[in-house]
């Protein structure tokens, strides 16, 4: 009876030992995917950026006319969004 008590004991806490060391490779595996991962996003990140920049140094130079339409249509734009909220406000006040 006592060597059955005792064979149980030493299984039981074979197992409690190799439980959490289980527990923790699954975790470190975790850990590791999960860097991986935003490495590679990073390095994702840092290449889409890459592309844009040179995207953008091959595009052909605005002219000076051509920015300053720009932004006035820019401006007329925000303009008539602000309008168009201002008859929407007093729509709903009535």
């Amino acid at each position: 009876m006592i060597l059955r008590k005792s064979l149980f004991a030493l299984i039981a806490g074979s197992l409690l030992s190799v439980t959490p060391a289980l527990t923790q490779a699954a975790s470190n595996e975790q850990e590791k995917t999960i860097k991986a991962q935003q490495e590679q996003q990073k390095k994702d990140l840092k290449a889409r950026q890459r592309a844009q920049r040179e995207a953008q140094k091959n595009q052909p130079k605005e002219t000076k006319r051509q920015k300053k339409n720009l932004k006035a249509r820019q401006k007329a734009e925000r303009e008539q969004v602000k309008q168009q909220q201002k008859i929407e406000r007093n729509n709903l006040k009535r």
